[in-house]
């Protein structure tokens, strides 16, 4: 025995020296690893408008065993209808507080990267929006506001007199000439909203909503998994926001219609 702890003693230790550094980075990257839950809150926010289709969820993260680095939070949504899948990336967080009565608008920030710690869970409230969707939607609507300053600038004699009147401002002058006359005659206008009404794919039905969270150190992705449906009303409604994107890319006018379904 102590010749062959003389012979392979030293090769031992450091065999043994090197496998427990391998189970303690095997305990600390596969084993011992942070985890992360996701709880939803409230109800689901579908709209559209120039971003394209959005959502907008409200809810929390919750870290196990250890801090966890969020990366990037993403949404896959799948219509059971046709099957047709579409993803939507982080566009905006908003504030969780809710605002009654408060007159200033609310505040928004770039989506960024953030930790979760075990003893601080992190509230979210997240805008998503179909980023190729909104990118096919740029094209046109950047062209109808060019088109809306041209018509303004041909017309500046006319806003110019009429601007003497009583009671007469620029903001209702301008949108009694938008309503009355550019909306109706101007191409681009036409153009522009053919595409915002083929571009809009909520229709009545149930989809399928995947909630994917991904996390940086190690790499990994966690991932909820809900189901909501849009009614016939849902539907008409957002269809009208074509008519609110347009009025906002040319009078700086919004008020878009959210549906708000239940979603588990």
């Amino acid at each position: 025995m102590k010749e062959f702890l003389r012979t392979y003693g030293i090769l031992i230790i450091a065999t043994y020296g090197v496998v427990q550094i391998w189970l303690i980075a095997l305990w600390k990257h596969v084993i011992w690893i942070g985890r992360l839950a996701i709880y939803k809150t409230g109800r689901l926010e579908v709209g559209y408008s120039n971003f394209g289709p959005t959502l907008a969820v409200n809810g929390t993260l919750r870290a196990e065993r250890k801090m966890v680095f969020v990366s990037n939070v993403s949404i896959v949504v799948t219509r059971d209808q046709d099957g047709s899948i579409h993803r939507f990336e982080w566009k905006a967080f908003r504030s969780t507080q809710l605002r009654i009565g408060a007159a200033d608008p609310i505040t928004i920030e770039l989506p960024a990267a953030f930790n979760v710690s075990p003893d601080q869970p992190h509230r979210f409230n997240i805008v998503f929006s179909d980023i190729k969707t909104s990118s096919e939607l740029e094209g046109a609507l950047v062209r109808v506001n060019q088109a809306w300053r041209q018509y303004l600038t041909a017309k500046h004699d006319e806003i110019t007199a009429a601007l003497v009147t009583p009671g007469v401002t620029a903001d209702s002058l301008a949108a009694h000439l938008f309503e009355s006359d550019f909306s109706r005659n101007s191409q681009e206008y036409h153009q522009a909203w053919d595409i915002l009404s083929r571009k809009n794919y909520w229709e009545a039905g149930t989809y399928r909503l995947r909630f994917e969270v991904k996390t940086s150190g190690p790499d990994k992705e966690f991932v909820a998994q809900w189901r909501f449906s849009l009614s016939d009303q849902d539907f008409e409604n957002l269809r009208l926001n074509a008519v609110a994107t347009l009025r906002e890319i040319c009078l700086g006018q919004s008020q878009y219609i959210f549906a708000y379904p239940d979603f588990e």
